[in-house]
């Protein structure tokens, strides 16, 4: 009986988290996941028995979890600051807590955002807008004392659909690290400067 080893397992794994960032989990074979790990088909399916076990490897609850938690956390103290065009200290370091988060997870984040379909997190990008349009809907209800419209809510989904888009072209990008922070902080001064001027209709 041959012995499997740490080091291809890891191999095993970095080329699945590549294959379905690029191919997503649909488009993804254990052939290609072989090729891209350097090794015959035959010898990933001895650390894997299909692409379902190794995606859930890649992707336990608790990842997506942390993913909603940090999301939560952020859009949370950006209900507190003051002003939205000017964040507070609280609601800056939350926002670097998530992009440290993203950074390191670069490919998964993409993948959960736009090629889990036909996984069991195929869901994952309608539960980030929802969280995302729930708690802002809950903030401008707390302000304004009445619920957003059909067409507020419309536009404010619209706009974080757009945020999860986003997310996924920088963080896809082949570009280094530094970069997609800045570029990151060019996004995110001008959705916070959109966001203040939504709230700002809103509770006119």
């Amino acid at each position: 009986m041959q012995t499997l080893k740490s080091e291809v397992r890891e191999r095993v794994l970095e080329a699945g988290e590549a294959v379905f960032a690029e191919a997503g989990y649909a488009g993804a074979t254990m052939a290609g996941i072989a090729s891209r790990a350097g090794i015959s088909t035959g010898n990933v399916y001895r650390y894997f028995p299909g692409k379902e076990e190794l995606f859930d490897e890649l992707f336990p609850p608790s990842f997506a979890a942390q993913f909603l938690a940090l999301v939560r956390k952020r859009v949370h103290s950006l209900t507190q600051t003051p002003s939205l065009r000017t964040p507070d200290s609280g609601a800056e370091a939350d926002g670097q807590e998530l992009l440290r988060f993203w950074l390191d997870h670069r490919r998964k984040v993409v993948v959960l955002l736009s090629h889990a379909e036909g996984s069991r997190l195929a869901s994952f990008r309608q539960q980030f807008v929802a969280l995302l349009v729930d708690a802002t809907a809950a903030d401008l209800r707390r302000v304004s004392g009445r619920p957003l419209s059909k067409p507020q809510r419309l536009v404010l989904t619209t706009l974080f659909e757009n945020t999860a888009r986003m997310l996924v072209v920088i963080l896809g990008s082949d570009t280094s690290e530094a970069d997609v922070a800045t570029a990151f902080a060019g996004f995110w001064s001008y959705q916070l400067a959109g966001l203040a001027g939504f709230k700002e209709w809103v509770i006119a």
